[in-house]
């Protein structure tokens, strides 16, 4: 198979639809504690949103026969923790720290008709990013933010969350749409890693950033615990928002922070849902395989066969897949060396039933970026931004 057998290429982000916040960042120039933050802010979207352009036209050239088609974030995000949970009716929360200019969305999905529908019903913009608050605190205590947050949540174990209680109420406010973050404790998020995003009010009652290199203290774990407790109280009221407006009993959650177990044990665990679905790659790894289910759907109509309770990893997978049809895969966009996939052991999967009738069903690879079978598109994920 080569590059010309492909019909269609599914990317993850829509260029246009970062504009929005670029021409939003005036407000915030009026205002004090973000002035300083609206100009950056404002050219580092207009610029993100070239640099996804200009990759479009770089996946043009590299498939000349193909229909290049950017996706809107969430709605990869939702379609994929949708159809990878096998129920054919259910609300989708999905949360993350930005998608384009999105950061929390609520939607209604629904198969048992002739068609797929996917229906958003509410959603937040950025300053209001989840994501973003746990990336700059993982940050802040020493470990490097969109890949060890983990850490982080495993740390709040050993920590007493009341320390620091106040200070991520205040930081996260819940509101009737969902909830706000303060600019005078997260700075303004400027599209650029050299941007800090903790401000100096938030170390005056928090305390020093940790360096990776020191020991971790016990400020350090009741920081995390604060964090940590705040994002399950978060994750709990988006969750019942979603019930709420959707009616539906079974929530899939989708987006970097379903990676946060324990929130979604929470969730489980509450009377708000009978059934928490989380799919095998809820990070934006797994929006390669959201945008192809979306032009599968957009094509057809149904969901595509192969993606409800399965997770695959590495290049063997592949295999079958190719044997099917010409032109029949979907990968995500990597710049890892194919010796990475070759080398990558097999997944494995887990099923945790807490008490009573409410269940959380997932898969858990190494490869969380691996394809699912039988679909018409070639799908191209990235996760720069």
């Amino acid at each position: 198979m080569s590059t010309h057998d492909i019909d269609v290429v599914a990317y993850n982000f829509v260029p246009t639809r970062y504009l929005p916040a670029a021409v939003a960042s005036a407000r915030y120039a009026v205002r004090r504690g973000t002035a300083a933050r609206a100009l950056p802010r404002a050219r580092s979207f207009v610029k993100v949103a070239y640099r996804t352009r200009d990759r479009l036209g770089q996946l043009r050239a590299r498939f000349p026969r193909a229909r290049v088609v950017a996706v809107p974030h969430h709605r990869a995000h939702g379609l994929y923790a949708f159809a990878a949970s096998g129920r054919s009716r259910a609300a989708v929360l999905v949360a993350d720290s930005l998608g384009e200019t999105a950061t929390t969305s609520i939607a209604l999905a629904d198969s048992s008709s002739e068609r797929v529908h996917y229906q958003q019903l509410a959603a937040l913009s950025d300053p209001a990013s989840l994501g973003y608050v746990y990336g700059a605190v993982t940050e802040h205590l020493g470990w490097r933010r969109g890949d060890e947050e983990g850490t982080v949540m495993a740390l709040a174990a050993l920590g007493d969350p009341a320390r620091f209680r106040n200070l991520f109420s205040d930081a996260v406010r819940l509101t009737e749409t969902g909830f706000t973050v303060d600019p005078t404790l997260f700075h303004l998020r400027v599209l650029s890693g050299r941007a800090p995003r903790i401000t100096r009010a938030f170390v005056e009652r928090g305390c020093h950033a940790r360096r990776p290199d020191e020991p971790v203290e016990a400020v350090h774990r009741d920081l995390a615990a604060a964090l940590q407790e705040r994002t399950e109280q978060v994750m709990l009221h988006l969750a019942s928002q979603a019930a709420r407006q959707t009616g539906q009993s079974t929530l899939c959650v989708g987006g970097g922070v379903a990676m946060n177990c324990v929130s979604i044990g929470r969730i489980a665990e509450s009377d708000l849902v009978d059934e928490v679905m989380v799919p095998p790659a809820p990070g934006d790894s797994g929006t390669a395989i959201g945008a192809a289910i979306d032009q599968w759907v957009r094509a057809r109509g149904t969901l595509p066969v192969g993606v409800a309770g399965a997770a695959t990893s590495g290049r063997a997978s592949l295999t079958p897949l190719l044997r099917l049809r010409a032109g029949c895969a979907c990968v995500p966009w990597t710049t890892r060396p194919a010796s990475w996939l070759e080398n990558s052991p097999t997944g494995r999967s887990w099923v945790c039933s807490p008490a009573g009738s409410r269940r959380v069903h997932g898969r858990w690879g190494t490869d969380p970026s691996s394809p699912p079978r039988l679909t018409l598109v070639w799908s191209i994920g990235s996760t720069r931004r």
